[in-house]
């Protein structure tokens, strides 16, 4: 395939999830050949049952988020400064899928295919039904993806010399894909948090974004607010209080029952806490938090806060504030975005 014709399949590709969008947001529920002929409701409990994170909001968030990369500008200029428009000896990469959101791993199925290499896709047991849905529909597209495009349920199951390995996991698992892999080229991702810093002027429509920066996919995202700066002048009341709970998250029965049982151990342990009605503020130092909780920090001095950030990088994902990311975008990564700030297209050139 030549890359004229990869770019214009992605282009089909985001065509369809529009396509599924709309499908996701009607109240029609006949039988959909994009489905397999189930229903939308149909297709929406499966996922469920296959993840009961993966809710019918968090689902068609993912492809809204996806959807806007696949426009044909936006791949021309982000892959133009890169030299795959002829392939003659494609490589063979394994990609290992994390299943923390719903298609968290569709960047690396973008970029290892946009580029003219082979993707052998190990995937995760949380996520297998989205991602067999984006393989049957570019096989529709163009059925070259048919064999550029493999997926295995799991590594032992490999019928071909591997080129590199692109892999995502927890700091465990990155310590396992390591010793794994020794000896070829690869990509480890591990286990990262994002933050956001709260000046004294943030406005209320910035503060409600915000809330979309740290609850889209119930804060389970390597690019979920985990942690906030908040400046000394602020009470944490004044932040938590701004945030409307506009995506019902007590409604699903797993961050309930997270909600429910942080509120239970921060009051056995007499720790601290502010509680908004759906999420836990704990004044705490460290980056990670648990499900339904958002620790926070405050400052005084900006410049010594950017030290700090600039210290820990190897541990942050992403940055929300005025002069960073912007509020309500941290979920919105660009193309260019990479995971880690590792250049997959940059790596996969040098193969």
């Amino acid at each position: 395939m030549k890359l004229e014709q990869r770019i214009e399949a992605f282009v089909k590709l985001g065509a369809e999830f529009i396509a599924i969008l709309e499908l996701l947001e009607s109240s029609n529920n006949e039988p959909k050949s994009v489905f397999g002929s189930i229903s939308t409701q149909t297709f929406i409990n499966n996922i469920y049952e296959e993840n009961k994170w993966f809710d019918k909001n968090s689902v068609t968030n993912s492809f809204k988020a996806n959807s806007k990369l696949l426009e044909a500008d936006k791949l021309s200029n982000w892959i133009k400064g890169y030299d795959f428009s002829c392939i003659s000896d494609p490589k063979n990469i394994l990609v290992i899928a994390a299943g923390n959101i719903p298609m968290v791993v569709f960047h690396d199925v973008l970029s290892v295919l946009i580029s003219g290499n082979n993707l052998i896709l190990k995937l995760s047991s949380k996520d297998k039904i989205l991602i067999k849905l984006i393989r049957n529909i570019l096989i529709d597209i163009d059925s070259n993806f048919e064999s550029k495009f493999i997926i295995i349920e799991n590594i032992d199951s490999l019928k071909c010399d591997i080129d590199a390995v692109i892999a995502t996991g927890s700091n465990n698992s990155s310590r396992y894909f390591m010793q794994m892999f020794a000896e070829k080229p690869k990509i480890i991702r591990q286990n990262r948090n994002s933050i956001s810093i709260i000046e004294k002027d943030i406005s209320n429509d910035n503060l409600q974004n915000l809330y979309k920066d740290i609850f889209m996919y119930y804060g389970l995202g390597c690019r979920s607010i985990s942690k906030l700066y908040i400046h000394s002048s602020i009470k944490i009341e004044n932040i938590a209080l701004q945030l409307k709970d506009e995506y019902k998250l007590l409604d699903n029965k797993y961050y309930r029952d997270n909600y429910i049982y942080q509120k239970s151990k921060n009051k056995l342990f007499s720790k601290d806490y502010y509680d908004n009605g759906f999420a836990l503020f704990v004044e705490s130092e460290e980056l990670n938090s648990s499900v339904s909780v958002v620790n926070y920090e405050y400052y005084n001095d900006i410049c010594e806060l950017y030290k700090f950030i600039n210290s820990a990088s190897d541990m942050i994902q992403c940055v929300v504030s005025n002069d960073f990311i912007g509020f309500g975008e941290s979920q919105n990564p660009k193309l260019d975005d990479y995971a880690d700030n590792i250049n997959s297209l940059k790596f996969l050139e040098k193969l």
